[in-house]
């Protein structure tokens, strides 16, 4: 994981490395049926006969596959021979064809040729699993895990939890309970090879994983209504202030109440500066006034 750059669900590896050096390849030609020139195509694919190829005394298949789909085509006379040792001997991939614009009219070289930009290639990380994973991490850097099952839908109990490090080492690890949920201290500081990359889940043959700080990992909460501030340090301070009423006529006193603490309750803030900053419409300084600190 931490040879590769780009999304988790699409990765590319660094350099010369790739997949045919960690990798069994299998692969397969099917037909779809053309429903339009722009209408969306459907299509499966079974991974369970690959799931089942394990053999005799081989630690069973975990479900980890990479998918390449590609747009194809049967191999023609002007297409020549494949080389020797191709696995593509009777297909040919489809290649883009750019389309030039003359006046007002786009030529095309042939009725099977697409327009330059669309995709004819795509891959995908499949994971084929029973275990569901949650990994949520707290300010002050421990984490949270809880697995559940998609076919029980329910938490599962007893599953080894490992954090992986960049050399391949495990640096904690934790079991679930019966609620599926397992903790974890945190790993903040470590450097080098003992960077932590990954969380493996494991129970009997099943296996699941997700990065340990990948940013396309996070939850997406732009689609929820949720707010507020988030804090890295257990340390931080955070104030609230309260009036008895949001409107007051001109000359009025106007009694303000406040609390500020630290962001896990503790330590004693008795005694240290505290400013209470009026600002009027214009967001300038209306006045400044230094109040005590209680315990």
């Amino acid at each position: 994981m931490s040879q590769t750059r780009g999304s988790f669900e699409s990765p590319q590896f660094n350099r010369g490395f790739g997949f045919s050096n960690v990798a069994d390849y299998e692969q397969s030609v099917q037909p779809i049926v053309k429903s339009g020139e722009y209408g969306v195509n459907y299509s499966s694919y079974d991974f369970s006969p690959l799931l089942r190829a394990a053999q005799p005394g081989v630690a069973p298949a975990h479900g980890l596959f990479h998918l390449t789909v590609e747009g194809v085509r049967p191999r023609i006379p002007a297409d020549g021979v494949a080389a020797a040792g191709s696995p593509d001997q009777d297909w040919i991939g489809v290649t883009p064809v750019r389309v030039s614009k003359s006046g007002n009219r786009h030529r095309r070289a042939s009725a099977t040729s697409y327009p330059l930009g669309d995709r004819l290639e795509d891959q995908r990380f499949i994971l084929v699993t029973d275990l569901g994973l949650i990994m949520k991490e707290s300010v002050d850097g421990s984490r949270v895990i809880y697995v559940q099952s998609f076919s029980g839908q329910g938490p599962v109990e007893g599953v080894e939890i490992s954090v992986l490090s960049k050399n391949g080492t495990v640096l904690k690890n934790a079991t679930t309970n019966p609620m599926g949920k397992a903790e974890l201290p945190s790993l903040r500081g470590l450097q080098r090879e003992k960077v932590p990359v990954a969380l493996v889940a494991r129970k009997g043959d099943d296996l699941a994983f997700i990065p340990w700080a990948k940013s396309d990992r996070y939850l997406e909460t732009s689609r929820f209504n949720v707010g507020g501030i988030s804090y890295n340090q257990k340390s931080a301070l955070v104030a609230s202030l309260f009036t008895e009423r949001g409107i007051y006529r001109p000359g009025e006193p106007i009694n303000v109440g406040g609390i500020v603490r630290q962001l896990d309750w503790s330590g004693d803030l008795a005694g240290m500066p505290v400013n209470l900053v009026v600002l009027n419409a214009k967001r300038d300084v209306a006045g400044r006034y230094p109040l005590p600190a209680e315990s």
